[in-house]
C-alpha cells in the first residue's frame, strides 16, 4: 500500500465529506447535496478553517 493509500486511510473525513456522506446515506437528492455544501463552505470560511472544537 502507498504512503498517500495510509494517510487517507488513517485521517477522518473533513467535515464537508463528513455532510456529503450524511446526505447520500439519507439519499438526497445530488441538488440538495449541491446546496448544503455551498451552504457550508461559507461557515467553515468565517471560522478560519479551524476545528469547531478549538474555539
Amino acid at each position: 500500500m502507498t504512503d498517500a493509500a495510509l494517510a487517507n486511510r488513517a485521517s477522518p473525513p473533513r467535515l464537508l465529506g463528513q455532510v456529503r456522506g450524511k446526505i447520500r446515506l439519507k439519499h438526497y437528492r445530488s441538488r440538495t447535496e449541491h446546496a448544503y455544501s455551498n451552504w457550508i463552505k461559507p461557515f467553515i470560511h468565517f471560522h478560519d478553517k479551524r476545528h469547531l472544537g478549538d474555539c
